[in-house]
């Protein structure tokens, strides 16, 4: 009898385990497809044998590799990051024009090829229109550029609290998670499927910052941000940040934006992986370090530009010669050398003349005053602080012309400092744009250098309508070295504008190629150690549709067994009765 119950309890004990066995492949099936899901086992754990009859149970376990898993999601940080730099990138090139398109380098070329047209026809209206149209679409291409790059790097800031807010509740998330596993862990439930789904969390976690975490006894994670800052204890720690709202180009972290918080302390330097590191980067350095380097060839283009045509005048000369803004009679005024003032007529010859030494004035008023002596002319500042010099006939005109002066030790010329005959305004890549003046008169762009020695003669020739030399120079500015600032992604050089404006739209192409390669290694390497976690702890439907056979002929012998222990049993109850 003894041997029947050995058989009856073995049997049941096998036909139970073997019915786990069933059920934990049907749901490994199920769920084959499911993101995250790892391939679950039951196994029998202990065996006893009290009074002649044998018990087993067991429990179901997951098939995980926390190494491979720590290597997934390292590869998730580095593709969340390069991922979202990448986004933005293929906006940038779009932006930015083809090398072999309308850019910065063609957008030059055509203006140095406008000034080569002027020069030879210097008296030709239709050659002076196409200078101003060419100077109109590079100042406007850079204006363009400019607000296109500040409004990426205003986009990304207004996506990081969108991803810090996604941080804080993957942390919620694993928190809860935290306290569901311990609780049913101390219980002696299953938590194999919360251990899935923490899994997940962590990797998209990772996505979105770089993370270190550890996993205890009871299977509850800590986690820790890129420098040490604690994430997840006992509890979750999150992040905080405010958008600063919309950027221009001066306004830079920390001095102007925000950092990204994480209990009060800023640890927005200490984030290097991840989409929100992707997103500072985008923010702090790609775009600002494009923009210094665009803001730098607009000031070489604006100083070079003006620099040359406050060396000369138009012509025929403009009867008003007007400043820029902001300028007062009680401004301290130090001077140096000799400024030629001219009252010139339409057909260039003098009128009159006077030489005045800029080192004998203490203030700009002092020295307007004595220009308003000039026969001729008219010299005032106007209510905006602007100071204007007016020849007296309408058919007049006003020259200057003070090679070697230098005005408040800024290195710029009389006519410069004050920018007299400016073509461009502006002082950056935002701010640069042809003058008003220029872009409503065309004829008014300086063409023609003073004649120093007749034209400081009554009747002499001051100006030529055939004199090229003034736009020769600016032709060939674009060809000649000028010095170029040091910028967050350059260094200072001495550099042609042609060449350095050739160098911007080259080494932005060389970024985007960049990020795309970036990209795509770091999209490859994700998936090629998401491979190698799923094929290991992964469900192979085939394998476990052949397990499932397996565990239901066993199932099925065990339900035989315990059939013929039972038929047994009736023959013996029939033979004792």
């Amino acid at each position: 009898m003894s041997s029947i119950n050995q058989i009856m309890s073995t049997s049941t004990s096998a036909l139970l385990s073997s019915q786990n066995q069933i059920s934990v492949a049907t749901n490994n099936i199920s769920n084959a497809g499911t993101a995250g899901y790892t391939r679950k086992t039951y196994e029998v754990t202990t065996v006893s044998s009290e009074a002649g009859v044998t018990i087993g149970s067991g429990e179901q376990q997951r098939i995980s590799n926390d190494i491979l898993a720590k290597s997934v999601n390292s590869q998730a940080a580095d593709l969340g990051k390069n991922k979202v730099i990448n986004d933005y990138m293929l906006y940038y090139d779009s932006v930015i024009g083809a090398t072999d398109g309308p850019n910065l380098s063609k957008l030059t070329s055509d203006l140095q090829a406008a000034f080569n047209g002027l020069a030879a026809q210097p008296d030709s209206d239709m050659d002076k229109e196409q200078v101003v149209q060419s100077a109109q679409s590079l100042s406007g291409y850079i204006n363009d550029l400019s607000r296109a790059i500040q409004s990426q790097r205003t986009e990304a800031d207004q996506q990081i609290p969108h991803v810090v807010d996604n941080i804080n509740d993957k942390l919620d998330n694993l928190e809860r998670l935290n306290d569901d596993i311990a609780l049913l862990s101390a219980s002696g439930l299953d938590v194999t499927n919360l251990m899935d789904d923490q899994d997940r969390e962590l990797e998209e976690l990772s996505q979105l910052i770089g993370i270190q975490y550890f996993r205890n006894d009871q299977n509850r994670v800590t986690i820790y941000a890129e420098g040490g800052g604690l994430l997840l204890g006992s509890q979750a720690n999150h992040l905080d940040y405010t958008a600063a709202g919309r950027l221009s180009g001066a306004e830079t972290y920390p001095t102007d934006i925000p950092g990204i918080t994480l209990n009060g302390t800023d640890i927005t330097r200490k984030i290097q992986q991840g989409e929100l590191a992707g997103l500072i980067d985008l923010r702090d350095e790609i775009f600002v370090g494009e923009q210094e380097k665009l803001d730098e060839f607009a000031a070489r283009l604006i100083d070079e530009t003006n620099r040359i045509s406050n060396q000369g005048s138009a012509y025929p000369p403009p009867q008003t010669l007007t400043s820029d803004a902001g300028h007062a009679a009680t401004d301290a005024f130090a001077g140096v050398g000799t400024l030629d003032v001219a009252v010139v007529s339409q057909s260039g010859h003098t009128q009159e003349a006077q030489a005045i030494n800029l080192g004998g004035y203490a203030t700009l008023g002092a020295l307007v005053a004595d220009l308003n002596t000039i026969n001729g002319m008219s010299a005032g500042l106007s209510a905006d602080g602007r100071l204007i010099l007016s020849a007296d006939n309408a058919d007049n005109g006003v020259v200057l012309s003070g090679p070697g002066t230098d005005v408040n030790s800024t290195g710029a010329g009389f006519s410069d400092y004050f920018g007299f005959n400016d073509i461009f305004h502006g002082k950056d890549a935002a701010s640069i744009g042809v003058t008003d003046r220029i872009l409503a008169q065309p004829s008014t762009l300086p063409t023609s250098e003073f004649q120093a020695g007749s034209g400081m003669t009554a009747g002499g020739r001051a100006l030529s309508a055939s004199d090229s030399s003034m736009v020769a120079q600016m032709a060939g500015m674009f060809d000649a070295d000028v010095a170029f600032g040091a910028t967050s992604a350059s260094a200072a050089q001495k550099n042609s504008l042609n060449d350095y404006g050739s160098a911007l739209v080259s080494d932005a192409a060389t970024l985007i190629a960049d990020a795309v390669t970036d990209y795509e290694v770091s999209d490859g390497g994700y998936d090629y150690v998401k491979n190698m976690l799923s094929n290991e702890t992964g469900v192979n439907i085939d394998e476990e549709t052949a397990l499932l056979t397996q565990y239901q002929n066993m199932y099925e012998a065990n339900a035989r067994l315990i059939s013929m222990a039972r038929e047994m049993y009736d023959v013996l109850l029939d033979m004792v009765n």
